[in-house]
């Protein structure tokens, strides 16, 4: 009786793969593996190349309006009596918060253009 168990266990145990079939299955496993890390080795390259291309493009959008030159300097006219008390800056605007004796007023520029777009004049209420 026990070696009848024996055999039962031994056939119930996994152990009537071949050689061939542990061979093939060892190649399936090794091949699987391979392209597992060849793809995301890829995935890790194509974000970085996406991400350095993203960000060399965006600077020269922002620097050069339409294939016009950028402005490299320009003048600001603020009052003689004004100081400018911050500066903002979003995209290729800057809004300069001026105070002066007439009241504070926000100065917004372009400074892809060179020149003043805007001037808001704050006054209390």
């Amino acid at each position: 009786m026990s070696a009848q168990m024996n055999k039962d266990e031994a056939a119930g145990s996994g152990a009537d793969f071949t050689p061939r079939q542990i061979a093939i299955l060892k190649t399936a496993v090794l091949v699987m593996g391979v392209i597992f890390i060849v793809g995301f080795a890829t995935l890790i390259g194509t974000i970085f190349y996406q991400s350095t291309q993203l960000a060399e493009s965006g600077a020269q959008k922002a620097a050069t309006p339409s294939g016009s030159e950028p402005v490299t300097a320009f003048d600001v006219a603020v009052g003689t009596d004004q100081t400018v008390e911050s500066v903002t800056l979003d995209g290729d605007r800057v809004a300069l918060h001026l105070d002066g004796p007439n009241g504070r007023e926000i100065a917004i520029v372009d400074l892809l253009q060179g020149k003043v777009i805007s001037r808001v004049r704050l006054k209390p209420e």
